[in-house]
């Protein structure tokens, strides 16, 4: 087993949000890491020669002991971010004290463009605490602060109103995560049309190239949805983000009860039921190194379908999120974005 370049505290499962898209809605305030049991997590990432640990949840800043942990983990020599709702730090105080505990660097993820909007998808009045929250961290002089936002359909209505509210704002480096599969038992109507969200990316690459925001998308389908030249402006300019750690072997993320996730949409499916974090470094290295790991690896390294074989934009898409074709059926839908000679696939 390689080292694990980047490990992942999932600290709690409590919320002040109930996303609609959430990849552990069911889980939600229903968990929370023992603070010890954290320690001992970063002491094995440590020694598994991790350079990086993302707190995530739920949301992490709801985690009492979030600003001592942050510490220690520093104390390391690893650098740690942190992946929240910013709502948070719309208390200055607060993130004062995440930042001087040691943070590297903030995600805050935006789940609406208006509060309207907000309190639709999360049941929560939040869209104002989260951009005064990006605001207060950027006013204490910490510029390491990201933006991200779920995009779930092709509304370019909405779209425009995000735009507005990012200009209006001042909001800088933002990240557009498209919608990604959880796994559980889906509904037909669940699935989304990746040729729509392929002809959007063209859109939001046209009205964003307008704009003085520095941005990239993180595209979940295959990049062969994508209109050749706009994708290759896009690769060009570095705005694409399509890479899943599980092929590489590079991450991983210990769930609140230290049982272990391939990725957060595992949420629900960890890859056992035994709490794997408690074994010592040795175990887990044997353990990572197991058929079920290497199989599940090669599996989200593999061609969706033939047609990818021999496409030279393969490095950089990977077929997308391998768990949307639990749900779709990769040949069928790859030819269909093919229609002929598409980026190389032949």
């Amino acid at each position: 087993m390689d080292k694990i370049r980047t490990g992942w505290l999932t600290v709690t499962r409590k919320c002040n949000n109930y996303c609609e898209w959430c990849y552990t809605q069911n889980k939600l305030n229903c968990e929370t890491m023992d603070y010890n049991d954290a320690l001992s997590s970063v002491d094995k990432l440590y020694e598994l020669g991790t350079k990086r640990i993302v707190l995530i949840g739920g949301e992490p800043t709801l985690y009492n002991n979030i600003a001592d942990l942050i510490k220690y983990i520093v104390s390391k020599g690893i650098k740690v971010s942190i992946a929240s709702n910013g709502r948070k730090f719309s208390d200055i105080d607060f993130a004062k004290r995440i930042v001087e505990a040691g943070v590297n660097s903030i995600n805050i993820s935006l789940k609406g463009t208006s509060e309207y909007e907000y309190l639709k998808y999360t049941k929560s009045n939040g869209l104002t605490e989260a951009i005064q929250g990006y605001n207060n961290l950027k006013k204490i002089g910490f510029n390491n602060v990201s933006l991200s936002y779920v995009i779930v359909d092709d509304d370019k209505t909405n779209f425009d109103n995000l735009v507005e509210l990012i200009e209006k704002n001042d909001l800088k480096n933002i990240v557009f995560q498209f919608v990604k599969p959880v796994l559980k038992l889906k509904d037909e109507n669940d699935i989304v049309d990746i040729k729509k969200l392929g002809a959007f990316v063209t859109y939001i690459y046209e009205k964003m190239k307008r704009t003085k925001t520095n941005y990239c998308l993180e595209i979940s389908f295959p990049l062969c949805s994508v209109d050749e030249k706009i994708l290759q402006k896009m690769i060009d300019e570095n705005r694409i983000i399509t890479c899943c750690h599980i092929s590489t072997g590079k991450g991983l993320i210990f769930d609140t009860d230290l049982k272990l996730l391939p990725c957060n949409h595992f949420a629900e499916f960890p890859y056992s039921d035994e709490k794997i974090g408690r074994l010592s470094v040795s175990e887990i290295s044997d353990f990572l190194d197991s058929d079920i790991c290497v199989k599940l690896r090669k599996t989200a390294g593999s061609y969706p379908s033939k047609l990818c074989i021999d496409c030279d934009k393969w490095p950089i898409c990977g077929g997308g999120c391998f768990t949307r074709w639990f749900y779709q059926e990769p040949d069928k839908i790859i030819r269909e974005l093919k229609g002929g000679d598409v980026n190389g696939i032949n």
